[in-house]
């Protein structure tokens, strides 16, 4: 299924020239589609670079030529509208456009001329960072990389159309091969927040965090297996015995990504209480796509301070979308942290890591973090989040707080 059809060939190519033309690279990049594959057939053949580009001065150039054309307008390719459809509905806010990298055609598949000698349709442009299987059609058209995270804007296009009765959140399955470990595929199980545009097409962002595709659990996977063959009890993950199984990977700067998908979970939200799951298997295969962090207000707090009981902080880190926090305690304790910012309202997580924090829409220019037992922030502590009076919560942290800190950050 093509999404980038009939594209005018004037506007295409004053496209190109105007990319060309930009000496300046802008935050806002579009990063052209590869034109073919590796004799491995596995990945797309890697960028040659960036192209600068200023969305403005792009966006100038449709308005000349559709003011010269009318007819043109009707005919432009929709493409990086997925992160501004979902502004108003992702968890963790509007992602900025500064540092939003639109996988963009960079060239017709064939000419005109062509296709007018093969009697096929008008000029197409393919993604290539796109699947199809089981009547649905996966694809990733842009994406935003930090510090912490990349989110990926994918649009979702079925044959068949979906009922209405969804929740705006599904479940992707993939499996995923990052370049940096690349013999070391991970599974991830990932939500999808979107925005159904109609009965068939939906738009929406997918976040893989660092902390997550960052584990090297291959070890703890070798242990398993060899407890198993000896009919022993498998060993239990968890902070007590995390350091013994769990290693860590460096995320860089850049990296490649195939990712897999190979089920969504979707779910209607009925009258009475409760969901049901549906479950659509398929094999959506995406290769190549090319990530690198952007540098544009991502900062790094470093800490370091730990109390005589063992608890603390080791760093911070920053971007317009989130706020990571990265603890330290004993072994053989759970902890969960809450962060107040300068107005004393709680920073909320967007997808239930609690030190991963929403920061759109607080002044985080002066931020308390504290950290709390896990089990008595759940069973004494997390029913004063819901108090209309921040001072509330604010006073039950004080007397509860097994660590606790203040700071200034300038963003």
């Amino acid at each position: 299924m093509n999404i980038y059809r009939n594209v005018p060939e004037q506007f295409h190519k004053q496209y190109l020239e105007t990319i060309s033309m930009l000496s300046e690279p802008d935050r806002r990049q579009i990063v052209p589609f590869p034109q073919e594959r590796k004799s491995s057939g596995k990945t797309w053949l890697r960028r040659i670079g960036y192209a600068g580009a200023t969305a403005a001065a792009v966006f100038m150039v449709a308005l000349i030529l559709c003011a010269a054309n009318p007819s043109l307008a009707s005919e432009l390719p929709v493409i990086g509208t997925i992160f501004q459809a979902m502004q108003n509905r992702f968890g963790f806010g509007q992602i900025p456009e500064d540092g939003t990298v639109i996988l963009a055609p960079e060239e017709p598949l064939s000419s005109p001329d062509a296709a007018q000698e093969t009697g096929q349709p008008d000029t197409e442009y393919q993604n290539p960072y796109q699947a199809t299987d089981n009547g649905i059609t996966l694809s990733v058209e842009e994406y935003y990389a930090t510090n912490q995270a990349v989110f990926l804007g994918i649009r979702m296009v079925t044959e068949e159309p979906l009922p209405q009765d969804l929740t705006d959140t599904m479940i992707f399955l993939s499996t995923e091969t990052y370049s940096f470990r690349a013999d070391d595929p991970h599974r991830g199980n990932w939500n999808f927040e979107f925005e159904r545009i109609d009965d068939h097409t939906f738009l929406g962002i997918m976040r893989i965090d660092y902390a997550t595709i960052s584990k090297d659990l291959r070890q703890y996977t070798e242990a398993v297996k060899k407890a198993e063959a000896a009919g022993r009890q498998a060993p239990v993950l968890s902070a007590e015995t995390e350091s013994q199984y769990v290693s860590y990977y460096d995320i860089p700067e850049t990296f490649d990504l195939d990712i897999a998908f190979t089920s969504l979970w979707i779910y209607h939200a009925g009258e009475t209480a409760g969901m049901s799951k549906q479950s659509i298997k398929g094999s959506w295969n995406i290769a190549g796509i090319p990530i690198q962090q952007n540098a544009y207000s991502m900062q790094t707090i470093s800490v370091k301070e730990v109390n005589a009981d063992g608890f603390g902080i080791d760093r911070i880190e920053l971007s317009p979308l989130e706020m990571t926090i990265y603890p330290v305690k004993p072994a053989d304790h759970d902890t969960f942290a809450v962060v107040l910012d300068k107005d004393g309202q709680m920073l909320h997580s967007g997808e239930n890591n609690c030190y991963q924090l929403a920061v759109q829409r607080h002044d985080i220019s002066e931020i308390t973090i504290y950290i709390c037992d896990y089990v008595e922030y759940m069973d004494e502590i997390k029913g004063y989040t819901l108090s209309a009076d921040p001072n509330t919560l604010k006073e039950i942290l004080e007397e509860k707080n097994l660590y606790q800190t203040s700071m200034k950050i300038n963003n």
